[in-house]
């Protein structure tokens, strides 16, 4: 086990006190053994007293498709109509909301192959098959 606020090194990461990583002696850093796509401007801060297991898989949003269209699939690119309703559609649209971060409360269990997710707040377990608990027992 390794306590993550002396190992990490990315000005992204943000780590609690007393927060651990289980990397089961593999001595693979937690910033690339779990943080996928952690390309910027967006943080990931972890609070104190985590516990994220072997597996956990913290996705951040540069993994995400471009969100600047109405959807992640191309329709543009095939012209005409296509291109011309796509854009009179997504123009007339509501603007979509903008994620900057990912922040997770302290006190927190991540089960093994369990993705992390935001707004589990304080002593929240997040275990495989996309479960969450808080406030009750599993």
């Amino acid at each position: 086990m390794v306590f993550l606020k002396a190992q990490v090194s990315s000005d992204l990461i943000g780590v609690g006190d007393h927060t651990y990583y289980d990397d089961r002696g593999s001595g693979v850093p937690f910033e690339e053994a779990c943080v996928l796509y952690n390309y910027g401007p967006h943080r990931l801060f972890n609070g104190g007293f985590r516990a994220i297991a072997p597996g956990a898989t913290i996705l951040m949003p540069a993994g995400n498709h471009p969100t600047i269209g109405p959807s992640t699939y191309p329709f543009t690119m095939f012209g005409g109509q296509w291109a011309e309703r796509t854009l009179e559609t997504y123009l007339s649209a509501p603007a979509p909301p903008v994620c900057s971060t990912r922040a997770f409360g302290g006190q927190v269990l991540d089960g093994a192959g369990g993705p992390a997710r935001e707004g589990g707040g304080h002593h929240a377990v997040h275990a495989g098959q996309g479960r969450q608990f808080q406030g009750q027992a599993p």
